[in-house]
């Protein structure tokens, strides 16, 4: 869903732990505190239902913070009478958002001319490994006008939420790849970071680790045409993470 941008998530777990683990006029009905507040509890309702309470709390805590991003950008878009914003204009907004806020050139959210309706944009921004539940709890909306500020907020914090779960044990995957629990060294890091970023761009699974999964992941790392490249650029954001967090428990330096 989201191209090589993952690294810079799961940096701050290999950096910390070295482990896996303005003002809007009232008028406006689609940014009014109270009535968002209905619509988005009912929205978090449904994928609590879904997914579980520790996923509502996660996509409730991003919401707030994708909400404030998205507000200026949200006022400027031409909204329906009721004031909320159509599919297209979603796509566009979230396509704005997380290319500023958070580096992602996400796959479906790009400009290519085509026309956007509820279930073409839930599924380009989700893709096919979420659940048709979460999924169709944002189709309905967007089958209707459209969403509140507050509703694409938790449309942009679910799929954030996804990304970081996915980042996450794909990191876990790594460790236990290289058969550590913790990196303990800046080579161990390395081998960590080298692993992640192998599976990511050349699109090996790590949830069974073999003999065969370790060989096929070192061989088609090694002929990867811009292997050193990527190897190289991770290795600058990662020092750009430690100079940002002079504190780090990994720096090894």
């Amino acid at each position: 869903m989201v191209r090589p941008v993952f690294v810079f998530m799961f940096l701050a777990a290999v950096l910390d732990a070295a482990g896996p683990s303005q003002i809007i006029a009232a008028a406006d009905p689609s940014l009014r505190r109270v009535a968002v507040s209905a619509s988005q509890t009912s929205m978090l309702q449904e994928l609590e239902q879904a997914m579980g309470s520790a996923f509502r709390a996660d996509v409730e805590q991003r919401a707030g913070q994708f909400e404030e991003t998205m507000r200026p950008i949200f006022v400027s878009l031409p909204r329906a009478g009721d004031g909320l914003l159509p599919p297209a204009g979603v796509r566009y907004l979230l396509h704005r958002v997380f290319l500023e806020r958070n580096s992602w050139s996400v796959r479906g959210l790009e400009d290519n001319g085509q026309g956007w309706d509820a279930a073409a944009l839930a599924a380009a921004v989700l893709g096919p490994s979420v659940g048709s539940d979460v999924a169709a709890v944002f189709e309905r909306r967007l089958a209707g006008a459209g969403l509140t500020l507050a509703e694409a907020a938790v449309f942009a914090a679910t799929l954030e939420s996804f990304v970081a779960a996915e980042s996450e044990e794909r990191l876990a995957q790594a460790y236990r790849f290289e058969g550590l629990e913790e990196a303990t060294s800046e080579l161990e890091v390395l081998r960590v970071l080298d692993v992640y970023m192998a599976s990511y761009v050349l699109d090996i699974r790590l949830s069974n680790i073999t003999d065969q999964v370790r060989h096929e992941l070192r061989d088609r790392a090694a002929k990867y045409p811009e292997w050193a490249a990527t190897q190289g650029w991770v290795r600058e954001v990662r020092e750009s993470v430690l100079r940002s967090r002079p504190g780090s428990r990994a720096s090894f330096a």
